[in-house]
């Protein structure tokens, strides 16, 4: 134990500063609010290295067209909350109903408004972007009336 006067002397030390914990990606998330399972999902699916952050939007317990329309009206500010220090790298409003019925652009545009240093994203969107990157071509055939395998 250290008594009144001793010299208590520590090395130098150099320190050793990577990327962090969340090197990979960091990912925020606009829920409606009565949404019960997706973000379970997404901590269940996230790999190592990818953080998920997670903001929600009030919604009225019946979801209508009108309801969902009203997400707009604060889109800009729920993406603004998602944890604006971290600057995630993507935010994507989760409903794809209100991706629909809002529409992908006009809520593209408000999360970009309110959080500018993140890709703004729709599920829909985001659908057709995974579908590409694996060359899926099962809806093409689909639509063109070929029968898939």
């Amino acid at each position: 134990m250290f008594k009144t006067g001793d010299t208590v002397a520590s090395k130098n030390w150099s320190p050793v500063l990577d990327a962090g914990r969340y090197h990979r990606a960091r990912l925020g998330f606009i829920l409606m609010s009565t949404d019960l399972a997706a973000e379970v999902d997404f901590f269940d699916m996230v790999p190592p290295g990818v953080a998920v952050h997670i903001t929600r939007l009030k919604t009225e317990d019946y979801t209508t067209n009108e309801t969902l329309a009203l997400h707009i009206d604060h889109m800009a500010d729920a993406a603004a909350r998602i944890q604006p220090d971290l600057k995630p790298d993507v935010i994507s409003y989760s409903c794809t109903s209100g991706s629909i019925v809002i529409g992908e652009d006009r809520v593209m545009a408000e999360i970009a408004k309110g959080a500018p240093w993140a890709q703004p994203m729709c599920l829909v969107q985001g659908v057709l972007d995974a579908l590409g990157a694996l060359n899926a071509r099962l809806l093409e055939r689909v639509c063109a009336g070929i029968r898939p395998p």
